[in-house]
């Protein structure tokens, strides 16, 4: 084999693998805008009656609300979504904790619900006016509105409660 032909075959061998990765790094970006909810509730989207499911859609119904906050990944945003109690009130919820699972595989665990309807932290889909992808903190993302005058929205503890990526919540 000639050195030319060689250098094409690794040339186009190259592409190609350019071309797989590429691709692969697209389709891992894309997650649909949907939440499960399952655990102690009382209402239902499914046959089985074991959970509810929200589509984008329906997360858009719920009422929405912005916040512009700082995260720990982020200067000030603006974020746009639903309160997570309404939510967990939209599923008739009957715990005092919930755990938050996010895509790949971290879950927050034991989230008092009487903070969650003390603090109203979005469960947001959007920020700066656009959504929220995967490799953007999305589809969604738990925001605190850490900028108020709450000093107690910057402590370690609550830093950790913003949850990214998320995917399913199970209310305990």
């Amino acid at each position: 084999m000639r050195r030319r032909d060689l250098l094409q075959r690794i040339a186009r061998a190259g592409m190609f693998g350019a071309l797989v990765f590429s691709c692969r790094s697209g389709f891992a970006d894309i997650v649909p805008l949907e939440l499960t909810v399952s655990g102690n509730i009382d209402a239902h989207t499914d046959a089985g009656r074991t959970l509810y499911r929200f589509d984008r859609a329906a997360l858009e119904a719920l009422p929405q609300y912005e916040m512009t906050t700082s995260t720990p990944w982020t200067p000030a945003w603006t974020f746009r979504g639903p309160r997570l109690e309404d939510i967990l009130e939209r599923v008739q919820a009957r715990g005092s904790r919930i755990d938050i699972v996010a895509y790949d595989g971290y879950v927050l665990h034991d989230v008092q619900v009487s903070d969650v309807k003390s603090f109203h932290p979005l469960l947001a889909y959007m920020a700066n006016h656009a959504y929220l992808r995967l490799r953007d903190l999305g589809p969604l993302f738990l925001v605190y509105s850490r900028d108020d005058d709450r000093e107690i929205l910057k402590a370690a503890d609550y830093t950790t409660r913003e949850i990214r990526q998320i995917k399913a919540i199970v209310v305990k």
